[in-house]
């Protein structure tokens, strides 16, 4: 189990160019991986400066796919998921 991780995540879809009716704020709860642990393990140091700046990026940054979870979204009053988080419809979309 060292190798995941449990988020509650909130985010916003939507909110600078869809229609009010598209938009959505996500509460969440996933299971993803711990990629500051998966590296320990394969052995890349923290001492060289590549090791440093992989545990920067691993540390610090979410990538696409690595979150599997549920999402409640307050705007339409419903739960999505389970899934990555990855679907969004933006409607039309508003350029002002």
């Amino acid at each position: 189990m060292r190798f995941f991780l449990l988020s509650v995540t909130y985010g916003t879809k939507g909110y600078r160019f869809s229609p009010p009716e598209n938009r959505e704020r996500n509460l969440g709860l996933e299971i993803g991986l711990n990629l500051e642990e998966i590296l320990h393990r394969i052995g890349v140091p923290e001492h060289k400066w590549w090791g440093k700046a992989l545990f920067v990026v691993a540390t610090h940054i979410r990538f696409p796919y690595t979150g599997y979870g549920i999402r409640y979204d307050f705007d339409h009053g419903r739960w999505r998921g389970p899934d990555f988080g990855d679907k969004f419809d933006p409607g039309s979309v508003i350029y002002d």
